[in-house]
């Protein structure tokens, strides 16, 4: 597929700024990619005490693709998203989260519910920290809108820092 590159600069307490950039290094031919794009977005830590066992976060922003080879005069150059997340700490080391995130719909003049629907999904998981340096995490993800996104999902995440 493509190559995405990513960065990220603090703001404020709770406040990041976020880009990413893809690479057309993929095939057309293979449907793997091979068209430009990048996006613009804001995380935002949501205002929980310190001593709460909650944490979470809302997102916004919005990205900008090339036209692909597949329905070019259909597809929507821009898209804009935004997500929200809301994690209880079980114990120390065990966290149960669940997230939503919508775009926008990604396709116009189309009949198809799939292309023309904007997306929602949920998912649900957790994260268990096995040690400092190490964190894993198990979620699954289902449409909330039908048929505007896979149906489900799941996420199995290790994490070394």
């Amino acid at each position: 597929g493509d190559i995405e590159l990513g960065s990220g600069w603090k703001l404020a307490d709770g406040i990041a700024l976020r880009g990413m950039v893809k690479l057309p290094t993929g095939s057309k031919s293979k449907l793997t990619g091979g068209n430009w794009g990048g996006a613009l977005w804001g995380d935002f830590a949501l205002p929980f005490a310190k001593d709460s066992s909650f944490d979470g976060f809302a997102s916004l922003g919005a990205s900008l693709a090339q036209k692909a080879d597949a329905l070019p005069g259909q597809q929507r150059n821009v898209a804009v998203f935004g997500g929200a997340g809301l994690g209880y700490f079980l114990t120390q080391n065990f966290e149960l989260r669940s997230q939503l995130y919508a775009h926008s719909a990604l396709f116009k003049n189309t009949d198809l519910s799939g292309l023309k629907k904007p997306g929602l999904q949920l998912t649900l998981g957790g994260s268990y920290r096995c040690s400092p340096n190490t964190k894993l995490d198990v979620f699954f993800q289902e449409d909330a809108v039908t048929n505007s996104s896979p149906d489900f999902s799941l996420h199995l995440g290790l994490t070394y820092r």
